[in-house]
């Protein structure tokens, strides 16, 4: 069987530690952060040139004018010959595409170079998710690789549990999601003056959408707990992820509650990468798991966290 290699983007929030120990390129499809001063910086997954603090800070100075850029296509085509280079194939896994166009660039440089190495696979992945969710499919792929399943398994794998991964967590300041044009003023301004906060989940096709609102931290604490007693599947063998922008005191409680409610194999926290914390902005601090298939009609994720609000 042919070895096969797994690339990431920079939206997926796993440091070069966390790349070399699941054994994932250390290499990635790099995007541009954009300043409205002119001044550029590449979304450097291990923040060499600032801690997530002082980004987050300068994402705050910019009053959210700051937009994140998709890899350029010469830069994966450029990546991904290296590899069929030295004739290893590769699994790419990309940001969702309704949240950026990384997914058909990505598409487009591996024809691009599977037509100059026509011996060489190439399997492209939309997560049809963001930060965590995508380092969380792409340790998945890791672990199959290694129990020995081919590139065309693993694809067929990913495909079907991206669909069971979730994301459920607060965010407590919305003015960065309306400046990137993910919610209106209405719902930005009023949330923010009535201390609403939002508690989302993926949707099937790629988005994060809210399933309600909640005031208080205990009460939200005890939801993210509930939550996740109604739709994860066998928490005890998982790792799980906690992603956060500027919240790490929250992120700590949160991982003592999932550590001590269900004993997971792991928790590890994660600062939200430079691409996706330009458009979340500071405040979010959400748990990652693997669970029930997200529905269509979000029934099941909703009646999930009606029932997690009134336990």
């Amino acid at each position: 069987m042919r070895e096969f290699k797994i690339i990431v983007d920079s939206s997926c929030d796993l440091s070069i530690e966390l790349r070399k120990r699941f054994h994932i390129e250390e290499e990635y499809c790099q995007g541009t952060i954009n300043c409205p001063d002119g001044k550029s910086y590449k979304a450097d997954l291990d923040y060499h040139e600032f801690s997530p603090k002082d980004f987050l800070t300068l994402v705050r100075a910019n009053g959210g004018k700051m937009k994140s850029s998709l890899p350029s296509l010469g830069g994966m085509v450029d990546l991904f010959t290296k590899y069929a280079k030295n004739d290893s194939d590769l699994l790419v896994i990309t940001l969702s595409s309704r949240m950026s166009g990384g997914y058909n660039a990505a598409v487009v440089a591996s024809n691009m170079v599977k037509e100059k190495y026509p011996e060489i696979e190439i399997y492209v992945i939309d997560s049809l998710k963001y930060s965590a969710a995508i380092g969380m499919l792409a340790i998945l792929a890791s672990q199959l690789r290694e129990e020995g399943k081919s590139l065309k398994e693993t694809y067929d794998i990913i495909q079907k549990q991206k669909m069971c991964l979730h994301e459920f967590g607060p965010m407590d300041d919305l003015f960065y999601l309306y400046k990137s044009g993910r919610i209106d003023f209405g719902k930005a301004f009023f949330g923010n003056l009535a201390g609403v906060i939002p508690m989302a989940d993926f949707t099937r096709d790629g988005k994060n959408v809210p399933l309600g609102k909640l005031r208080g931290t205990k009460k939200i604490s005890n939801t993210v707990i509930n939550y996740m007693k109604e739709i994860a599947i066998d928490l005890q063998n998982q790792i799980i992820f906690i992603a956060h922008t500027d919240r790490e005191s929250r992120a700590k409680t949160l991982k003592e509650l999932v550590e001590t409610s269900f004993k997971p194999k792991e928790v590890i926290i994660v600062d939200v990468g430079m691409t996706c914390a330009t458009n979340i902005g500071p405040g979010l601090c959400s748990v990652f798991f693997f669970g029930k298939e997200l529905t269509e009609d979000r029934h099941t994720e909703l009646e999930a966290f009606y029932r997690a609000i009134n336990v």
